[in-house]
């Protein structure tokens, strides 16, 4: 498989798995009154406390959105702001106790999109697309995001079963995606 031909995989699939995760997400949490960065946010705090430049690292929003987001969890009282005892100018925000009950009563996602997108591959199938989705991560720079299928295989059908879930839609796309290769002009599937 060339290069070109594999960016475009890449290039037409991503977004459409990005779009399709991003609505499940949305409609799974909206249950819970709440927005997958909210939850995003308040994972983030469960783990610890932190500022909110280490917090808008950890979740990869800008601060300009993870204010808002911070914000509203705060008038829900699910987090709370404090001022740091080593620099004033800086708040420490922290998962309060309805926080943390909301959160231990969240079951975990998983996306129906991403089961189907493996559903029909077979272990050795699984590990050769976990170990190349790694090496996408470790490019980006967020290596460890997922452990690897060696590391506990109980993560491995996590992962798996996120992957599966995203496909469901994107079978029509496949094909497309095939004739690709025969087509000399850009093609948009959107």
């Amino acid at each position: 498989m060339n290069t070109d031909y594999s960016a475009k995989i890449l290039e037409t699939i991503i977004p459409f798995l990005y779009r399709s995760l991003r609505t499940e997400k949305t409609e799974f949490y909206r249950q819970y009154a709440l927005t997958p960065a909210q939850v995003e946010v308040l994972q983030a705090l469960k783990a610890k406390n932190m500022t909110l430049s280490d917090l808008s690292e950890a979740v990869m929003l800008d601060s300009s959105t993870l204010v808002g987001v911070v914000d509203r969890l705060e008038t829900q009282a699910y987090l709370k702001k404090k001022i740091s005892s080593k620099d004033r100018r800086k708040n420490i925000i922290s998962l309060t106790e309805k926080g943390t009950q909301l959160l231990s009563s969240i079951p975990p996602f998983s996306s129906g999109t991403l089961q189907f997108l493996i559903s029909d591959m077979d272990a050795d199938q699984q590990n050769i697309f976990c170990n190349s989705i790694e090496q996408i991560a470790d490019k980006f720079g967020i290596a460890g995001v997922v452990n690897t299928p060696k590391e506990t295989a109980p993560k491995q059908e996590a992962v798996a079963g996120e992957i599966r879930q995203s496909a469901v839609a994107a079978v029509p796309m496949v094909a497309t995606i095939k004739t690709m290769e025969t087509i000399s002009e850009p093609v948009s599937v959107y």
